[in-house]
């Protein structure tokens, strides 16, 4: 930014008077340069070429407005209210100079609310529906994006645990007056949408210590398949985790259903993960080794997805001890969780040596008496 400015100064030497196009373009280089925990300091930067900008007699334009509160959304993900604030703050400019916002000053407003949510930062449902009103008066509608905005931040808000003070959670009730008010506006939803309204809801009931959340994720997914929706490997990833989370058969059953039902291709790193923490709560460790294998023939499985697979089968040493080389011999550098399961695994094998009693669902398989369903 310092360069930038040196350049402007640069150009009045040479009586070539930089215009709005030329403050813009170093406004926007403050919403690119650095990463995002600098973003705090590059809404300073920003305001101050504004400053200058004014100072040399320009009037700031729409796009000048709009790219300061994109800086703001970015630096909303770090440091939360502050974005916030100063992205209402530049909305206040934009009316005191008579330059009317447009749709996209509106959706980059809601944008850092959203990215606020993700720093543990919320605000009330009232709030956010006050930014639509602010844009119906002003003669725009809100688009598609604005509302799937809306239901990201739902879905963020909705992690944001009840008890804390201040604090007014978002809920499944919030996400289905989202979708009701974009019928009205005559817009279909899309799978971010429906997507967004699936995380809301199986967070919102276990955020309030509900974990039987299955059945709720399913309505959702009907609801997705009624409106000729397909859902993609998010929507499905989200409610397997759910199943693993509420760790009953029947919510387990309906997993596996649905990672039947998904096109491999589908399926990522998280997917699996997923599914296999799943068989894992149940005692189907023969059906998670399967599904890692599944996994590892189609994509290379990571940290995350290793210690998946290690922690479902820590009664298995031999086993555990030769994915543990796996790993690194993939060249995935070994960390504290995947470095615990190894040793999980060795007391296992040491408490079995010493004949305690293994885990009913492992003694289970050891007896056969149980035969995994997978197939």
């Amino acid at each position: 930014v310092t360069n930038g400015l040196t350049i402007l100064t640069m150009m009045r030497e040479e009586e070539i008077e930089p215009d709005v196009i030329s403050y813009n373009v170093l406004i926007d280089a403050c919403a690119r340069a650095g990463g995002v925990k600098g973003s705090r300091g590059r809404i300073e930067e920003g305001l101050k070429v504004l400053n200058q900008m004014k100072e040399a007699g320009l009037q700031p334009d729409t796009i000048t407005y709009n790219t300061l509160i994109n800086l703001c959304a970015k630096a909303a993900r770090v440091w939360g209210s502050v974005g916030v604030s100063h992205a209402i703050r530049i909305l206040d400019m934009m009316n005191e100079g008579n330059v009317q916002p447009d749709l996209q000053t509106y959706n980059s407003l809601l944008n850092t609310y959203a990215q606020a949510a993700s720093a543990g930062h919320v605000y009330g449902f009232g709030e956010v529906m006050g930014i639509l009103s602010m844009m119906r008066k002003g003669g725009l509608k809100p688009d598609l994006y604005s509302y799937n905005t809306i239901m990201n931040l739902c879905a963020k808000s909705a992690k944001i645990p009840p008890h804390l003070k201040g604090v007014t959670a978002w809920s499944l009730d919030e996400g289905m007056q989202v979708l009701k008010m974009m019928a009205d506006d005559n817009l279909l939803g899309d799978v971010v949408t429906y997507t967004a309204l699936l995380e809301t809801c199986m967070t919102s009931l276990r955020t309030r210590g509900i974990t039987q959340v299955i059945e709720h994720g399913k309505m959702i997914f009907s609801m997705m398949k009624d409106a000729e929706i397909e859902p993609n490997t998010v929507s499905y990833t989200a409610l397997i985790n759910a199943a693993k989370l509420e760790g009953s058969p029947k919510a387990v059953n309906m997993a596996q259903e649905l990672f039947l039902e998904m096109d491999q291709k589908q399926r990522n790193e998280r997917t699996y993960t997923a599914m296999i923490g799943a068989f894992a709560r149940v005692g189907r460790f023969e059906d998670a080794l399967k599904v890692f294998e599944e996994a590892r023939s189609h994509l290379k499985p990571d940290r995350i997805l290793y210690s998946a697979i290690m922690s479902a089968l820590s009664h298995e040493q031999s086993t555990v001890k030769r994915l543990h080389k796996e790993m690194t011999d993939d060249g995935i550098i070994d960390d504290e969780v995947t470095a615990w399961q190894l040793k999980k695994a060795s007391r296992v094998n040491e408490r079995g040596r010493k004949g305690r009693q293994q885990p009913g669902a492992l003694q289970k398989v050891k007896d056969k008496k149980y035969m995994p369903a997978w197939v």
